[in-house]
């Protein structure tokens, strides 16, 4: 995790944290198996307030595990016309790959609490 920062915009890391968490729950809640789970997550990081407000996206790009994460997916040269567009596109990745990663780790928890029931 980032380092410990007092606040931006608003946002702690134990507020980014949680609201990760909180989107993960979301997309596992409400995947029925009918709906591809990267097309949730996709949903839920690109209505986000931190990827549609540029101030906010200063807190997201500055709390992620994955700050970096606009290279992996754009490579190393993406065409971006201002400096918030660059903001708000860098922070969709950056929460994608953050709640992508809490999914799983969700999913991994759920799987093992289940075979502990039937065992």
């Amino acid at each position: 995790m980032a380092e410990q920062h007092d606040s931006i915009m608003g946002w702690t890391s134990q507020k980014y944290w949680q609201y990760v968490e909180d989107l993960a729950e979301c997309v596992l809640d409400a995947y029925d198996g009918t709906t591809d789970i990267e097309d949730r997550i996709h949903e839920v990081a690109d209505g986000s307030e931190l990827v549609i407000y540029y101030g906010k996206a200063h807190a997201c790009l500055w709390f992620s595990d994955h700050s970096d994460a606009i290279d992996d997916a754009l490579g190393e040269y993406h065409a971006v016309f201002s400096f918030p567009a660059l903001l708000c596109q860098a922070a969709y990745f950056a929460l994608a790959a953050d709640v992508r990663e809490r999914v799983d780790r969700l999913q991994e928890e759920r799987e093992a609490a289940a075979e502990k029931v039937t065992t």
